[in-house]
């Protein structure tokens, strides 16, 4: 049995400075001491300090931004940009500082104000975040930085439907907001209006073509739509822009699956893999697709990693056991299963599975057992009921599996056991009406059997209750 695990892993949008300026590379300190001391003017002290910042060179912008105050102690700006700095070095309560000393300088800078939010909304402090947003918005009611930062927080409290109300808001008033639209399709996905998420997602990579994660979204989208073959799409032009991308690998891999594609599958798996091996929902899909193409022994060693990786991934103790069981390897599968049961112990699936372990090897009461759980957790699991049935009745406790049976009609119109089973009981106890019963509705669903059954029911060739049902 496969269990996959297709995830709706959404990407948000990144920009990280790739450039490296020669400074990184110099003795910052002796900068600073030459600016201290009057040899470097403070233009170029400024210079350097916005050239590190735009570079990511945070740490060395700190220390120029440092000597700057030192210069300008009350410039809003100064004090700003170091705070802006010590939120990308994650130094939040410092920065926090930084933009508290900032707005004591100039209250009224929008910028300013949003940016603090951002900060407060790091430190957790979502309530205090919205409330520097509001002070923002009432200076400036359609400032977009701030209307955007509105619908982030909502989103971080998954208060999706207030995000879309922003985030439309936005996009009334300017409808070229690639940045709104990818949230927007964000947030519908997650309030599983997914049309309207496609529709976003298909404005925002229309306005940013290069988006590697719009594009990856709108596979997610798509894929949850059950449009597997547009999905694909999708994801080969992210792998386009992003080749490197190990959940568009892996998404595509599901896709693929799930149109039948499983030698593609398996490469889309095998790829995620290689950018990224300690990815233990990989292994496991990869093990679920060899199990479903037959190939057990490379579905044993793929659900082996993902139990590396992780000791507790039960879905891949399940998977792997699966496999033994169809190799005959009855005592690995149950000690799987066992495994898998002490992770997961209200699973009614491994229950079953256990249980049919535990009846292969011989320990007939020992499965019982097991079946009598599954059918507890899972009551309408016909299969669970019927195996329990036939165990039972194999033991010889005939009154217990007549009870068992019972339970099994939902599987009726497509197997002959249950009917054939609860024949065989009802005249062990005696219940003839009963058996004849079953025996007719029998022959009705499978009339093409009824010589064959004749052989094992005598009763079917004279009992007037049968005049008339032949093949």
């Amino acid at each position: 049995m496969n269990f996959f695990d297709f995830e709706d892993d959404q990407q948000e949008t990144s920009g990280t400075g790739e450039g490296n300026s020669p400074l990184a590379e110099q003795d910052i300190g002796k900068i600073v001491e030459q600016a201290r001391s009057g040899e470097l003017s403070i233009d170029l002290v400024e210079e350097l300090a916005a050239t590190q910042y735009e570079e990511g060179n945070f740490e060395n912008a700190l220390k120029l931004l440092d000597v700057l105050i030192d210069f300008s102690p009350f410039s809003a700006d100064v004090w700003e940009r170091k705070a802006m700095a010590l939120n990308n070095l994650g130094r939040y309560e410092q920065a926090l500082d930084a933009f508290e000393r900032a707005e004591s300088l100039n209250p009224w800078d929008v910028e300013l104000l949003v940016n603090k939010g951002i900060t407060l909304d790091n430190l957790g402090r979502s309530d205090d975040a919205f409330a520097c947003l509001e002070r923002a918005l009432a200076i400036e009611p359609d400032h977009e930085h701030a209307r955007l930062y509105e619908g982030f927080i909502f989103e971080n409290r998954e208060e999706y439907a207030r995000a879309v109300e922003v985030f439309e808001g936005i996009v009334r008033n300017n409808p070229e907001s690639k940045e709104a639209w990818f949230e927007l399709g964000y947030c519908y996905d997650m309030l599983d209006r997914l049309d309207e998420a496609l529709d976003a997602y298909d404005r925002c990579v229309e306005l940013d073509p290069m988006n590697a994660s719009a594009w990856y979204n709108r596979g997610i989208v798509l894929s949850r739509l059950g449009r597997h073959r547009r999905a694909i799409e999708s994801y080969d032009t992210a792998l386009a822009l992003d080749e490197n991308s190990s959940k568009t690998w892996y998404n595509r891999g599901n896709s693929c699956v799930n149109l039948g594609w499983l030698d593609e599958g398996v490469r889309c798996y095998r790829k995620a893999l290689e950018i990224h091996p300690g990815d233990e929902i990989a292994w496991h899909n990869l093990g679920n697709a060899y199990e479903a193409m037959g190939r057990c022994g490379e579905a044993i060693a793929a659900y082996s990693r993902a139990v590396e990786i992780d000791p507790e991934h039960v879905q891949s103790y399940f998977g792997r056991g699966c496999c033994y069981d169809a190799m005959e390897m009855f005592r690995e599968a149950l000690d799987d299963f066992t495994t898998a049961l002490k992770i997961e112990p209200l699973s009614g699936p491994i229950w079953h599975a256990r249980a049919d372990a535990e009846y292969r090897i011989g320990r007939l009461e020992d499965a019982i057992a097991s079946y009598r759980k599954a059918v507890e957790l899972e009551p309408e699991c016909g299969e669970a009921w019927l195996d329990l049935a036939e165990t039972l009745y194999e033991v010889g406790d005939i009154r217990a599996a007549y009870e068992a049976v019972q339970h099994t009609a939902c599987l009726e119109e497509r197997f002959p056991e249950p009917l054939i089973l609860t024949a065989r009981l009802a005249f062990l106890l005696h219940r003839n009406s009963a058996a004849i019963k079953a025996l007719q509705r029998f022959l009705q669903l499978f009339p093409d059997f009824r010589r064959s059954m004749e052989e094992e029911f005598p009763i079917i060739r004279y009992h007037p209750a049968f005049k008339g049902n032949t093949a």
